[in-house]
């Protein structure tokens, strides 16, 4: 009893792998979690009051069809960018039985990484999801991840005064909702500058995302190496 409750443990505390399996569950269950919780969105969002489908009624034929080619195109989308944070959760997990334990300090540069690579997922995501209903110039809208995306997006690098400065000069998503008025405005609006030009700048943004979370975490990573290796006492 006494080495099971108390010998092991203390035993997992000091060589580490008691913090490699905590943050190998922790991970692990984060992709169950949003694989759950994702594909319940999806489905969620088709109904109730507020509702896809409810959004339909009343709708004329035209706009119908535009909308339901939108929401099956984003049906397909959403379902690839749950996948898509998943399997980059499932794979991160993986690497903290496969990756030899460096102690808790150079844990915190891993997870620095592991959330820019899910906010550049989330930016790609939303830059195609916008794309797509500038495709189908949609009058009604279904954007079943915008609550997983916001929490992805809410960590406290993101939100840091200094990124956001940074993240606010870069191309901006944007997304029309007015008339098409002819088809060459439909090319210039909604095909290049809607659907093209948000693909390409999403692609931009999350690349630049995605630098400055690693040159956070490698800048955490020489301080902690630094601190480690310095001789402290003669």
């Amino acid at each position: 009893m006494y080495s099971k409750f108390v010998t092991n443990p203390l035993n997992g505390l000091d060589d580490g792998s008691f913090f490699k399996k905590g943050f190998y569950y922790i991970v692990k269950l984060a992709s169950i979690g949003i694989v759950v919780w994702g594909f319940y969105l999806i489905f969620a969002d088709m109904f109730g009051a507020t509702g896809f489908f409810k959004s339909l009624k009343g709708m004329e034929v035209w706009p119908m069809i535009r909308s339901i080619l939108f929401f099956l195109t984003n049906v397909v989308i959403s379902a690839l960018a749950v996948m898509w944070l998943t399997s980059v959760l499932w794979k991160r997990s993986e690497e903290f039985k496969e990756v030899d334990y460096n102690g808790v300090p150079l844990i915190v540069p891993r997870f620095i990484k592991l959330i820019g690579q899910l906010v550049a997922v989330v930016i790609i995501a939303t830059s195609v999801t916008i794309a797509a209903a500038h495709i189908f110039v949609v009058p009604a809208g279904y954007f079943p991840l915008i609550e997983i995306f916001e929490r992805i997006g809410n960590n406290p690098i993101s939100t840091h005064k200094y990124v956001v400065e940074f993240t606010s000069s870069l191309p901006q998503l944007t997304f029309y909702n007015s008339p098409v008025d002819g088809f060459g405005d439909y090319i210039q609006t909604f095909l290049f500058n809607g659907a093209i030009w948000n693909i390409i700048k999403g692609i931009i943004v999350a690349f630049l995302n995605l630098a400055v979370f690693y040159f956070i975490a490698e800048i955490f990573e020489i301080i902690i190496y630094f601190l480690i290796r310095k001789q402290l006492f003669k």
